[in-house]
């Protein structure tokens, strides 16, 4: 399991990365979510970059994949794709993020 490895490699550092993962994912899902209200389809690579990133960090990969295609096709220029994707990664990431946060009550302190 991803987490685990993490928790392996990182030691306590670990709740940290997915502490600062909750707190700054929901801003670039925001971005995201603008860029796609304002049909603005440049300004949607940076979020759903970082998105990618971050994600595969700690072990969200539904997440991380969808991001990674949705960057791709946005800057392919398949917007209504790329929305598409968008509304997929809005609702894996409820999911990713409630098994995080489950994971930190669980080992956080102990």
């Amino acid at each position: 399991r991803t987490l685990d490895e993490l928790r392996e490699v990182m030691q306590e550092d670990y709740l940290g990365l997915l502490k600062t993962y909750l707190r700054h994912a929901p801003t670039r899902l925001d971005g995201a979510r603008t860029a796609i209200e304002t049909d603005d389809v440049a300004a949607l690579v940076i979020p759903v970059h970082s998105l990618k990133s971050s994600s595969a960090n700690v072990g969200a990969m539904v997440v991380s994949a969808l991001a990674k295609e949705a960057e791709r096709l946005a800057r392919e220029g398949e917007f209504d794709a790329a929305k598409k994707v968008f509304a997929q990664i809005e609702t894996d990431f409820v999911r990713a993020q409630r098994a995080l946060r489950e994971h930190l009550s669980e080992h956080e302190g102990g």
